[in-house]
């Protein structure tokens, strides 16, 4: 997911923004808005444009394969650090089996996506806006805290969560939100002014809870939020790079998206390649991708970046 967003930096720019962009401002519509806005357009247009569920579930499947395919190809530079470096192998290894174990023991993923989404959501900032990295850092956690409970009550009808008291999940977004007010409070950095731009994710936020007292929002509609983010995001630093690195960029995420959906929605062998099969494949990536996120994407916090990263924190 975001890790195509990272690693790209390492190969074209050397140490330059990626993204370039999200600097904190007087206005709301920095492109860390701006992105965020432009995914939950894409979610609500493509949510209330496919009625059929089938169509949806194909939809949400060609999306997350093409995503984790180009995750995995734009942090090509951190796999093969994670693969020759020798203090580093096991800590490869053992991501990727711990992915493998939650998939083997079905542990639901989404709840294992709400701490991933959490960490994106909390920590994006660090890889648009690099000179904010304290003012990121500081506020990280809370911020991550309170998209991560305030997914699991946009979504708190599902069965993954049907064991947790919903009064529970509304008492702990509560305490986020306060852990949040007040790490912004407490944060030099970000004046009264920045701190409407800098909390532009979390006006989104609350507006998908307040639609979520209306409707109904499953977790796959987040999950499809989450992939248009991540399509969506990098367009601005990519810009900056030259067409050559936009057209790239855009050839593999158009491409792969319909090559994904075609081949999801063509038996191109028999009954083999069906629906269950792509769903399971999503599955099963789904899990690996979460999992080897933590050694692949900066959008964590900075314990995690240097435990797999040493290399992207020394530059």
């Amino acid at each position: 997911m975001e890790s195509q967003q990272d690693e790209r930096k390492d190969v074209k720019s050397k140490g330059s923004d990626f993204n370039g962009a999200g600097k904190s401002g007087d206005t709301i519509f920095t492109w860390d808005f701006s992105s965020r806005a432009l995914a939950l357009l894409a979610t609500v247009t493509a949510a209330a444009s496919v009625t059929d569920n089938s169509l949806w579930i194909t939809a949400v499947i060609a999306f997350g394969l093409s995503h984790y395919l180009l995750s995995f190809y734009y942090a090509a530079p951190q796999i093969k650090f994670l693969v020759t470096s020798p203090a580093h192998q096991l800590s490869g290894v053992t991501l990727l089996v711990a992915g493998s174990v939650l998939y083997l023991t079905k542990f639901p993923l989404a709840i294992f996506f709400a701490l991933h989404h959490a960490f994106n959501e909390g920590y994006l900032r660090r890889s648009t806006a690099p000179s904010e990295g304290s003012v990121t850092e500081s506020v990280g956690a809370a911020r991550a805290l309170l998209h991560g409970l305030g997914f699991m009550v946009v979504i708190r009808h599902e069965a993954a969560l049907r064991n947790i008291p919903e009064m529970l999940l509304w008492l702990g977004l509560a305490i986020a939100a306060a852990f949040y007010w007040r790490a912004i409070r407490n944060n030099r950095s970000i004046s009264h002014t920045s701190a409407t731009s800098f909390s532009s994710p979390e006006v989104l936020l609350g507006l998908v809870i307040l639609l979520s007292l209306q409707m109904e929002i499953s977790w796959l509609q987040v999950v499809f939020y989450h992939f248009a983010l991540w399509a969506i995001h990098p367009i601005a630093g990519l810009s900056k790079q030259g067409s050559a690195a936009l057209t790239e960029y855009l050839a593999l995420t158009i491409g792969s998206l319909i090559g994904f959906f075609v081949m999801a929605t063509t038996k191109l062998a028999g009954d083999f390649l069906d629906m269950a099969f792509w769903y399971g494949q999503f599955l099963f990536w789904s899990y690996i991708h979460i999992a080897t996120s933590l050694a692949l994407s900066k959008a964590h916090p900075t314990w995690i970046v240097r435990l797999f990263q040493p290399q992207a924190e020394a530059r």
